[in-house]
């Protein structure tokens, strides 16, 4: 374990593509979780990752594939936190930049203004518009959105379920058998179950839409888990209601 662990470490070091050696690893729950570990002591330190943005898609898209051919929810759905996390400035394109010689600015035509600007102004516009250029991030994700782990039913049934159990398990009260309860505790208990399963629906609903799948799989998927679970009908209504899965935008 600790090797698998100092291998996936430096297959992510960015120098030289070693797709192969880290396919290998990945096929062991040890190399996805010595991966996973790797990805997490880097975003400690560090999530912008410049250059090495390409290697990590292809680490992260290779161990996808892993996850999906031995049916692995639990390191999936942190892959997909992760390429939500490491991202790299996107470059300042040039074609972007508006004409100076056409636009209002340069040409004094600027809103509630009769007079030229001066150059001072248009020279802090400029500086404006690229500094706003240069701070846009473009995320691991954008090069994930196409794999076919996404448009698997059967990874976001198990990636919610594993959700689900993990909120439950941390929820930090004491363990209480069922008929031990009374009235208003079992009402309460009922309730916290629910909010649980209500949040962990509408984020990976959310989460459906963001990486890929269509509108009406989305819905689907809402619906069927709440039936599954049992959540009310107001909840259900409210999910569906959720901006990125609304059918009457």
């Amino acid at each position: 374990e600790r090797k698998a662990k100092e291998e996936a470490k430096l297959a992510i070091g960015f120098t030289e593509p070693e797709e192969k050696k880290l396919a290998r690893y990945l096929e062991t729950a040890v190399g996805r979780d010595a991966l996973l570990h790797s990805l997490n002591q880097q975003r400690s330190r560090k999530t912008e990752i410049g250059e090495g943005f390409d290697d990590l898609s292809a680490a992260i898209w290779t161990l996808l594939d892993r996850c999906q051919q031995t049916g692995d929810a639990r390191v999936a759905k942190m892959a997909m936190m992760l390429s939500q996390t490491f991202y790299r400035e996107k470059p300042f394109d040039l074609e972007d930049e508006p004409d100076e010689a056409t636009s209002p600015t340069s040409r004094g035509e600027g809103e509630g203004s009769g007079t030229d600007v001066t150059s001072r102004d248009t020279i802090a516009e400029t500086v404006q518009r690229r500094s706003y250029a240069r701070g846009s991030r473009e995320y691991i994700k954008s090069a994930l959105v196409e794999h076919p782990l996404w448009q698997d039913m059967l990874f976001w049934d198990a990636a919610c379920w594993e959700s689900i159990r993990e909120a439950l398990s941390s929820d930090g009260d004491e363990v209480a058998l069922w008929h031990e309860l009374g009235p208003d505790a079992a009402r309460d208990a009922v309730l916290r179950v629910h909010n649980i399963v209500f949040s962990q629906i509408g984020a990976y609903a959310h989460s459906m839409v963001e990486f890929g799948c269509k509108r009406g799989k989305a819905r689907q998927f809402v619906r069927r888990l709440c039936s599954a679970y049992q959540l009310g009908e107001e909840q259900r209504h409210m999910l569906l209601k959720l901006p990125l899965l609304d059918d009457e935008e």
